[in-house]
Order: structure tokens, then C-alpha cells, then sequence
């Protein structure tokens, strides 16, 4: 499944990038024997309160089989890396209140919450 979702967001930048809707750019990690077996999508975004450029980490993931071995760090690391070379000072991301990994592994990173979206099931 992971696999499907990995082509799908390349599709998406490539499509992006050359109909120069948006600008972003998607990483792909391998494992020894070439395999899919993570990725990092980034975007460029304004900020919702002050409209300044920001990075926007637009998805992550490690393969299952692999999390907690520091890749998904290495992966964060390198978000913030493509934003200080794009010149951008501060990034953001979504990310569901559910995931306890994820939001661990951002807090211990330095990341606040920003925001907090409300939602209600209607029916």
C-alpha cells in the first residue's frame, strides 16, 4: 500500500511542478536494495497569520518495518534543511491528533501547536 502512495505523490509534484502550480518537491528513501521504502514531500506555503513564505511539510513516512530507528528524524531534519535553502524561515505541518508518534517525534524536534482544528460528525 505504501508503495501505491509513494508513486501517487510523485505523480502529484511532478504534475505540479510542471504546470508550475505549486512549488514543491517530493524525496523518496531507499533501502539497500533500491526498494521504496520512505518519503518526504515538501511544499513552499504562506503563513495563515501573517502571509509570510513558509515550508509546509506536506507528508512523511517510513515503512512500518523501519520506524524507530531515527529515519523519520533524518527525514524531518532534511524538511528543514530544504526550507532554509529556499530561504524560508519557519515550517509547519498537519498532523492527526491520533498520531502519538508522529506528534512526539515533532514536539521532541522543537514544533508547537499552532493551531487546533475543531470538527463534529453532523451524521
Amino acid at each position: 500500500m505504501q508503495g501505491l502512495w509513494i508513486n501517487d505523490i510523485l505523480g502529484i509534484t511532478s504534475a505540479n511542478l510542471e504546470s508550475g502550480a505549486m512549488e514543491n518537491e517530493s524525496f523518496v528513501l531507499l533501502d539497500e536494495n533500491e526498494k521504496k521504502v520512505g518519503m518526504l514531500w515538501m511544499g513552499k506555503s504562506k503563513d495563515q497569520f501573517t502571509c509570510d513564505d513558509i515550508g509546509y511539510l506536506l507528508g512523511i513516512f517510513v515503512e512500518k518495518r523501519l520506524r524507530g530507528r531515527g529515519l523519520g528524524r533524518s527525514l524531518l531534519e532534511s524538511a528543514e534543511a530544504w526550507c532554509k535553502n529556499k530561504g524560508l524561515v519557519s515550517m509547519t505541518m498537519n498532523v492527526g491528533s491520533v498520531n502519538e508518534k508522529a506528534i512526539a517525534l515533532y514536539e521532541s524536534s522543537g514544533y508547537v501547536p499552532q493551531t487546533i482544528v475543531m470538527k463534529r460528525q453532523l451524521f
